[in-house]
Formats: C-alpha cells, sequence, structure tokens
C-alpha cells in the first residue's frame, strides 16, 4: 500500500498562549483571508492524504473555513487530524468527530484529569504534544509518570525546541 502524503494547515495564526518557543510566530505574523486559505487547500492533489489543521490555535478560525476544510477533506477520503491547545475542546465541541487523532499541546505540569474534562468520542485518539525546552525537561518524568494510566493508551508527541528568536 503505498505512503498517503501528509498535509499541515495552518488555518489562522491567532493564539490565546504566547509561548517563546512558538515556531508559527503567533502574534507578529500577517492573518491570511479565509479565501486565500482555501484557495491554497485546493491547489493541491489531497485525495487519500493526512491532513493536520493546526495554527495558532486552530479554534479561533471560523466555523465557515473549518466546515469547508472537514466536509473537503472526507469527500476526498481524508484521514483528518488537529493540533490544539485545548481551547478547541470547548470552543468547537460539535467538530471533535471529524479528527482521527488531537494532538494535545500541553504543559508539562497538566494534571491527568484534565483530559477527562473534555467530551471525546471514543473513535478520537487524543495524543499529548509537549514541545520540550530547557526549562521544564527536568519535570518530563513527574509527567509521565503522573499520566501514566493514560500514555498507556495513547502517544507522547515530545519536540524538542529552542527559542526561535
Amino acid at each position: 500500500m503505498p505512503l498517503r502524503k501528509e498535509y499541515e494547515i495552518e488555518v489562522c495564526y491567532q493564539c490565546d498562549w504566547n509561548c517563546n518557543y512558538c515556531c508559527v510566530q503567533t502574534h507578529t505574523k500577517t492573518p491570511v483571508s479565509d479565501k486565500e486559505i482555501k484557495d491554497n487547500f485546493l491547489s493541491h492533489q489531497i485525495k487519500d492524504s493526512n491532513i493536520t489543521i493546526s495554527g495558532g490555535e486552530p479554534s479561533f478560525a471560523s466555523d465557515h473555513l473549518l466546515i469547508f476544510l472537514i466536509e473537503y477533506a472526507l469527500m476526498n477520503r481524508c484521514e483528518l487530524n488537529l493540533n490544539t491547545n485545548g481551547r478547541f475542546f470547548r470552543a468547537k465541541p460539535e467538530l471533535i468527530k471529524y479528527f482521527k487523532e488531537i494532538n494535545y499541546h500541553v504543559s508539562e505540569n497538566l494534571k491527568p484529569e484534565k483530559i477527562k474534562e473534555y467530551l471525546v468520542p471514543d473513535n478520537v485518539k487524543v495524543n499529548y504534544l509537549i514541545i520540550v525546552t530547557d526549562k521544564n525537561i527536568k519535570r518530563l518524568a513527574k509527567f509521565i509518570d503522573m499520566n501514566l494510566e493514560f500514555l498507556v493508551y495513547n502517544k507522547l508527541l515530545l519536540i524538542p525546541a529552542s527559542n526561535p528568536y
């Protein structure tokens, strides 16, 4: 079976966090219109691919844009994934069911019961995503110990980073 193409689409640059390691530079980039995002998306041959919706924080994107992307991707037999800092769970819960996997960007002090606050359908896998910096690397072992029950069934994505500036 051939490998599926992978696409990541930044649907907005807005974010409610202010991470000093952010490579998207969400607070300094010029916003892009929904039309420009759609046109760029439509210019690729996405059929039978994996698409990750990302940002900034994707929950700040318009419902119109998100629904368009979801419907078009599903119509083309794509698997949809999402990167979020958790705001999407609260802001757009009705859209969660369309994603195969959600990479939940968390800090290393997340309490295990936090994920239970969100109503995520059983068919959607939620992974923890932590950006590893010089400042938090020593706290990762404690995070893993506290979240071991969750991590038995879900991925922990560790992304090494440094301040991009």
